[in-house]
């Protein structure tokens, strides 16, 4: 292919060369290609940003339905297993003994009750009492120093509403 003949001089202006018109259109296209990355860089800052804030909520949802609620029920009903203990401790002080059931916790021999009502356990089960002078199969979290104590135990069955399996709850400690 024969080389392109040159541009004749236009009159009075200086002449404008092919290698300037490629500078011109290479930075045209260095512009262009400089907005196409900026919104691709945009793009993909807010699908990387919707994507973060979906895993983090389903994770925080995931977490709520299957720790945090197991863990807060199995807490509360610890506590209420040492806030029934301490009525019994003033049973005790009042009357001189250990209530033989918890319904007397209610439902005293003499005096005033020390509770109102006995509550429900975090599942909505009963407490159960083992006492000192009729000590029957404890649950497998109570430990033997709870004997020597001489202490009545109180427990729930926990989630599973079955006694004596390993998700029982109680005023042992931990």
């Amino acid at each position: 292919m024969p080389p392109l003949p040159p541009l004749p001089p236009s009159s009075g202006a200086a002449a404008v060369s092919l290698h300037d018109v490629g500078d011109r259109l290479a930075r045209e296209r260095r512009q262009e290609l400089l907005v196409h990355a900026r919104r691709l860089r945009r793009v993909f800052l807010w699908v990387s940003a919707i994507t973060v804030g979906v895993v983090g909520a389903g994770w925080f949802v995931l977490t709520i339905l299957f720790c945090g609620c197991c863990e807060g029920r199995a807490d509360a009903a610890r506590n209420q297993a040492y806030e029934v203990s301490k009525s019994m401790e003033i049973f005790r002080l009042q009357h001189g003994r250990w209530p033989t059931s918890l319904l007397e916790l209610t439902v005293p021999p003499r005096g005033k009750p020390v509770m109102d009502q006995l509550p429900l356990d975090s599942w909505g089960g009963a407490w159960r009492l083992a006492m000192p002078t009729t000590w029957g199969p404890l649950p497998p979290g109570a430990r033997a120093s709870q004997r020597e104590t001489g202490r009545p135990i109180v427990w729930s069955a926990g989630e599973d509403g079955e006694f004596l399996t390993d998700d029982d709850v109680g005023n042992w400690p931990r």
